[in-house]
């Protein structure tokens, strides 16, 4: 199993990791060109909603439920198989459509992630809706691509997510050519593509590889759905930490304050994706049975991870400075300009938040969930409180100063944590 594992990190994981970077430099420009055309065709109201749609995806993600954590480790622990887990896959996605249609249909968690005071306009709330439904459907996409990772079809991964990238990218061209300044047709071409995309390639991956429909009576058992909410209450926790500084933005912020605060965090977003689209793949194949017998592989990987992690936050930060300095930054964000002092601020957050994120996903592979659901219980925790207090006092730079202080402390009680099961 040794062998087996690093001989998939060494070839199957850089082969994966080629083609996602192209990927993910592709999806990069979509983000960045998106901000262009939002910020050129839109006021600061539309922005707004826009960007906090943006920053609310992972909140809206989690009707996932931790589907994906616990199919894969019953996968790779031989308890169920790929006809069960594609069946949970097409199951999920067809009960998300339903709750999706709840959510547009109801105003009760709008006047939550959006202050009611500050966008009077019923036009842009309902947009606000619209897109919340496309991205809780887009959920589904997290277990599909699960799916093929754990299958080895990690080239299948990145033809779906380039082909949904391309059609967005195409979509948002002819808005900008266009000058069509209408904020529902934007969601459609930006947010729509998440859920077609989904849809094309259900089908045409049950029909190629000749996927069963099961109705999940083998594994639906206590045991399963114990793990399942589990991993469901470890993501919503880890989900609240890492989305909720949208939620203050919305609260605390003007609508010109939010889209700066916007560009910063989508500067190192973009370095996320590409390392934690890493760790994710290189440890698809670890479980709990794997990490007892085969310590030193998730050793490895943990420690390849990191360092992927921390290449990526920093040239992601010394590229935008050359940017910034040369004047593309101000150009793209139709004048937003770049405060050295809150860049520096983020630059600190992000590079703790690598051995924080990598951390927290080995732990979920090897099931340590009472590890996870002290860690997130405790970054909520400190992050409530220095959030309140700093936010008023410093405002951006208050938001990358109280996540780093909340990642800091539980990246501690991680590291204490690994040394115990040591690896």
């Amino acid at each position: 199993m040794k062998e087996f594992i690093l001989r998939q990190l060494d070839f199957a994981t850089v082969r994966f990791t080629i083609f996602n970077v192209i990927n993910k430099f592709l999806l990069a420009a979509t983000q960045i060109f998106a901000i262009y055309v939002f910020t050129k065709l839109f006021n600061d109201a539309e922005v707004a909603i826009l960007f906090l749609l943006l920053g609310y995806i992972l909140w809206f993600q989690l009707f996932e439920l931790g589907l994906s954590q616990t199919l894969q480790n019953k996968f790779n622990s031989g308890v169920i198989s790929k006809h069960e887990f594609f069946s949970v896959c097409i199951f999920h996605f067809f009960f998300i459509i339903v709750v999706s249609l709840i959510f547009y249909f109801n105003e009760f968690y709008e006047r939550l992630l959006i202050p009611v005071d500050r966008y009077t306009n019923q036009e842009l709330v309902k947009t606000f809706s619209l897109g919340a439904s496309f991205l809780i459907i887009s959920s589904n996409n997290l277990i599909l691509q699960r799916f093929l990772i754990v299958l080895n079809k990690d080239i299948i991964v990145n033809i779906t997510q380039l082909t949904q990238t391309i059609i967005c990218l195409v979509g948002l061209t002819v808005c900008n050519y266009s000058e069509i300044n209408d904020v529902n047709i934007i969601i459609y071409i930006y947010f729509f593509p998440f859920v077609l995309n989904n849809l094309i390639f259900i089908f045409l991956i049950g029909y190629y590889y000749n996927l069963k429909l099961c109705f999940i009576v083998r594994f639906a058992n206590l045991e399963f759905i114990k793990n399942t909410l589990h991993f469901s209450i470890i993501g919503l926790l880890s989900t609240i930490y890492v989305g909720m500084d949208y939620y203050f933005a919305a609260h605390y912020f003007e609508h010109s304050e939010i889209k700066s605060y916007h560009i910063y965090s989508r500067i190192f977003f973009i370095s996320f994706i590409f390392y934690y689209s890493y760790i994710q793949y290189a440890s698809k194949n670890i479980s709990k049975e794997v990490f007892l017998n085969e310590n030193v592989v998730v050793r490895r990987i943990t420690r390849v991870s990191t360092f992927i992690g921390l290449i990526f936050v920093s040239s992601i930060f010394m590229f935008i400075l050359l940017l910034d300095h040369l004047g593309v930054i101000a150009f793209v964000t139709n004048g937003i300009e770049i405060d050295a002092l809150t860049f520096a601020t983020a630059f600190f957050y992000y590079l703790i938040r690598v051995f924080r994120d990598v951390l927290t996903v080995i732990m979920k592979c090897i099931d340590q969930i009472k590890t996870l659901f002290k860690v997130h219980l405790l970054e909520i925790g400190l992050a409530l409180i220095f959030l309140n207090i700093l936010i008023p006092k410093y405002g951006i730079k208050g938001i990358f100063i109280s996540f780093f202080f909340s990642s800091l402390i539980s990246l501690i009680y991680l590291y204490l944590s690994k040394r115990k099961l040591k690896f």
